[in-house]
């Protein structure tokens, strides 16, 4: 086997996450398909709700096939977002927005997280924490490069063009991926001690039901933040720019957080990372109901986005407690604890303001959820 080849593998599988980051673009077709139909925004958002629900069900499945049969047989699933992306550019009606979008799309980008993490993983085994930063990292990439990219390609060109450019872009980095990507061979790694046991005692445990409660809490605070941190600071009278500009350094910081968090876990362990990460993310909350300039803002989204690194953890935790026999079954039910936050978080800080008319009330339960997961992870024993 090549020298080349476990850095190309990594590199590909970077890029697919990168196409990944395509799960944050959907708001910047609202308008224009608004504009053509005339249906509403709620209407509109159906097609991504049954999208996300779809999505965190694929963690499940992927990560079974992945233990079955391979990356290259779960990361073909992944054309079928390319090909979902396309069939959006068609539609003319509201069904064909939740099937091609809602589902075909939905069913591609799901099938992508597990096997380019696993497979990091496995090529990389004494540096798992770094090997899979690096990895997810492209998924923050993607959240910076594509939502502004897709924006030009509508003003330029049409909705239409932008969905099937985008739909293009992704088949060809699956395309490269798929014929790359793969296992390594016994021979190709030192190996390691390997755990065993079946996923489904793993499933079973205590360890995995601390685990999965914390990301969970960590998902949802961390969501929390980020959806409503710019109405947040317009309230302070923060210019809208400037404030949007918050969520673009949470972003970049967090790519940082993702490389440099992952490196640290290779030199002190998961649980001592995860549980720092946790406590600083719980301060950085705390620290925003306390904020009252905009470089005050500004310094707590880095020190956040950092933090929010955290999430790039998902795959060395299960490398670390369940072994690597198991680990897409496992990855991919974990996976899931992500969903289920982000999808709690914000809708919970949005009715609390409606109740309340501010933030101080779903900050400090976002800070407090932090703090619960950092003492969660400090319960599990080794």
């Amino acid at each position: 086997m090549s020298g080349y080849r476990p850095w190309l593998i990594l590199t590909l599988a970077f890029a697919a996450m990168t196409m990944l980051g395509s799960i944050y673009i959907y708001g910047v077709f609202f308008s224009p398909i608004e504009a053509e139909y005339g249906w509403s925004r709620g209407a509109l958002s159906i097609a991504y709700s049954v999208f996300m629900a779809l999505y965190a069900a694929m963690q499940l499945i992927s990560g079974t096939l992945y233990d079955l049969r391979g990356p290259k047989v779960t990361l073909s699933l992944g054309m079928l977002a390319g090909i979902g992306y396309i069939l959006c550019s068609t539609i003319s009606s509201l069904w064909q927005l939740y099937l091609f979008y809602g589902v075909v799309a939905a069913v591609g980008t799901g099938s992508l997280y597990v096997p380019c993490t696993s497979t990091a993983m496995k090529w990389f085994p004494h540096r798992k924490g770094l090997a899979t930063g690096f990895v997810v990292a492209g998924l923050g990439v993607g959240m910076i490069v594509l939502p502004p990219l897709s924006k030009y390609l509508i003003a330029v060109y049409g909705w239409r063009l932008a969905f099937s450019s985008l739909g293009v872009m992704f088949m060809a980095v699956m395309a490269s991926t798929v014929s790359i990507v793969e296992d390594p061979s016994p021979g190709d790694v030192r190996p390691m001690p390997m755990r065993k046991g079946s996923a489904k005692e793993a499933l079973k445990s205590r360890i995995f039901w601390l685990i999965y409660t914390a990301f969970s809490l960590g998902s949802l605070a961390g969501a929390m933040v980020i959806i409503h941190v710019v109405p947040y600071a317009e309230d302070l009278d923060i210019p809208a720019l400037a404030a949007a500009f918050i969520v673009s350094l949470i972003g970049i910081s967090n790519i940082a957080g993702r490389i440099g968090i992952g490196a640290i876990v290779d030199r002190v362990g998961v649980k001592a990372t995860l549980f720092s990460c946790f406590l600083a993310q719980a301060a950085c909350t705390w620290m925003l109901l306390k904020a009252s300039s905009l470089w005050q803002l500004y310094a707590i989204a880095v020190a956040f986005g950092f933090s929010y690194g955290w999430i790039a953890l998902y795959a060395p935790t299960v490398g670390e407690f369940f072994g690597m026999e198991r680990v897409g079954s496992i990855l991919g039910a974990l996976g899931t604890s992500f969903g289920l936050g982000a999808v709690i978080g914000p809708a919970l800080a949005g009715v609390i303001f409606d109740v309340t008319r501010s933030y101080f009330t779903a900050f400090t339960i976002g800070a407090l959820m932090s703090l619960l997961a950092a003492l969660l992870i400090a319960l599990i024993k080794g």
